[in-house]
């Protein structure tokens, strides 16, 4: 299995806003947007068209530790804080920055909680073969019958894999791993998208795992 790219990466920290905020004075939202947008370099704010909607900024970038990291979005939530990138080591870095420069500059509290960080990534691979002889087996025998019955090219379908909690909840979005043939771009065999709620780095060890187990 080769790992082609790293497509998005995305963080989100909980917290415990009562735990931060300054037990006086308060923080004047316009003066907040404009500090953002200065040091991460935003191209778009989305307009809050409802009090408690979340603070949304686009398209910007922050250069930590000699790495320019493209940030797609930083949103800031009731909540908690969610960084999208194209790889959650990068939404890491973004966050962590982020955090320690925002409770400087607002004198914000410490938490006294601090809540473990939740990540989604999608990663696009190359297998060595296509997804159904490389997860199945028989599939090339598998593939005949359905094909057969529904009178479509031998060729022409592809498993798309994906488990989830059964039954569905809460949580399904949060521990669901999806594995579907890469489409919308030129064609590649044996290219695939893989998304799973879990670091880029540990999304593509399961990833090289699950092969070694298949195979």
């Amino acid at each position: 299995m080769e790992l082609i790219t790293s497509e998005t990466g995305q963080t989100l920290q909980l917290i415990h806003m009562d735990e931060v905020r300054p037990l006086r004075g308060g923080v004047f939202a316009p003066d907040l947007r404009k500090a953002i947008i200065d040091r991460y370099r935003f191209q778009s704010v989305a307009a809050q068209t409802e009090p408690g909607q979340p603070l949304k900024f686009e398209i910007g970038l922050k250069e930590i530790n000699g790495l320019k990291i493209p940030i797609t979005s930083l949103e800031i939530y009731q909540d908690g804080v969610i960084v999208n990138t194209h790889h959650t080591d990068d939404s890491d870095a973004v966050m962590d920055e982020f955090i320690g420069w925002i409770a400087e500059t607002l004198s914000l509290r410490q938490p006294k909680t601090w809540l473990p960080r939740r990540y989604t990534s999608r990663i696009v691979v190359d297998l060595a073969r296509s997804a159904g002889e490389t997860f199945f087996t028989n599939f090339v025998k598998l593939n005949e019958i359905i094909t057969s019955a529904l009178g479509a090219p031998l060729d022409g379908l592809q498993p798309q894999i994906s488990f989830a909690p059964h039954p569905p909840g809460e949580l399904q979005a949060s521990r669901t791993w999806s594995f579907y043939p890469r489409i919308g771009q030129p064609y590649a065999p044996n290219r695939y998208f893989s998304f799973a709620p879990l670091p880029t780095p540990v999304h593509y060890e399961m990833l090289c795992a699950l092969e070694a187990v298949a195979n």
